[in-house]
């Protein structure tokens, strides 16, 4: 059992003892149990850290820091926190013939074409390449979160797209695709700061960027650019339910200790999708 693709996990609403955090522990073991779940991945949120509201639930790792900015300020002072190229891209984009609206759920072919080609040009592993029904299931809103596309448009043709999540009170950018900018429209930056108007107009308090691939590496230095690099933990917990499940399940499919991932049974070789 595996939390979404992203930053989420459980949320605890008001206070609860120790023994009441206890007794729901307890009450979803034996579910787990009934439903021969052999091992659990909860993937936490950075923003609300809530690894510490369950500490005794399951045993977890610190993973990477995330970004994320501050959108309580004006506009004006968000982006003094930018590095100064950044803002001068988006300057140069706003004078430019580059636009920016909301798209639709007609819009998503577009979005999914232009993500693809990033991928491509990052060579980026194939658990990236997300399927369109992903896509299609994410547009749908919730009473949880409502998605935001932004379509960047030039002379009429789509050279980027931003899928953005907005939640209760955090906006979460979650996935970007643009051309290759050989125009100087600069639409990925445009991008961000747009996403940025529409989340402080819908009441949000913080633009969750993410992390990296790896801790600092290229990626995330490029989102602290944005950030004046607020960082935060990313953790995951990890539980193995039924041993000797899992160790039948290691030994059948193959385990790799040393790239520390889990569960071990569903590691394989990172294959690139070109």
């Amino acid at each position: 059992m595996i939390t979404p693709y992203g930053y989420g996990g459980p949320e605890v609403v008001g206070e609860l003892t120790l023994e009441e955090l206890a007794d729901a522990k307890r009450s979803f073991r034996q579910w787990a149990m009934r439903h021969k779940i052999v091992s659990e991945l909860i993937r936490f949120n950075p923003l609300t850290e809530n690894q510490k509201r369950i500490a005794d639930w399951t045993t977890t790792e610190f993973i990477r820091h995330t970004t994320s900015i501050d959108l309580r300020p004006s506009i004006e002072e968000i982006m003094q926190t930018f590095h100064k190229k950044n803002r001068s891209m988006i300057r140069k984009s706003l004078a430019s013939e580059l636009t920016v609206r909301r798209g639709s759920k007609e819009d998503l072919p577009t979005f999914i074409r232009l993500y693809y080609q990033t991928m491509d040009q990052k060579d980026a592993s194939s658990h990236y390449y997300f399927t369109p029904e992903y896509f299609e299931q994410l547009f749908q809103p919730t009473q949880l979160c409502e998605p935001l596309l932004l379509i960047a448009e030039w002379r009429g043709e789509a050279v980027g797209s931003y899928f953005v999540l907005l939640g209760q009170e955090y906006a979460h950018g979650h996935l970007i695709g643009c051309q290759r900018d050989e125009y100087k429209l600069f639409p990925n930056q445009r991008l961000e700061y747009e996403a940025i108007l529409h989340s402080k107009t819908a009441g949000m308090v913080e633009q969750h960027l993410g992390g990296g691939y790896k801790e600092r590496d290229s990626l995330f230095e490029s989102k602290c650019r944005y950030t004046g690099y607020r960082m935060f933990e990313y953790h995951q917990g990890k539980t193995i339910l039924l041993p000797h499940v899992y160790e039948q399940l290691c030994q059948r499919y193959g385990s790799d200790k040393e790239a520390n991932y889990f569960p071990e049974y569903r590691y394989q070789e990172t294959v690139l999708a070109r």
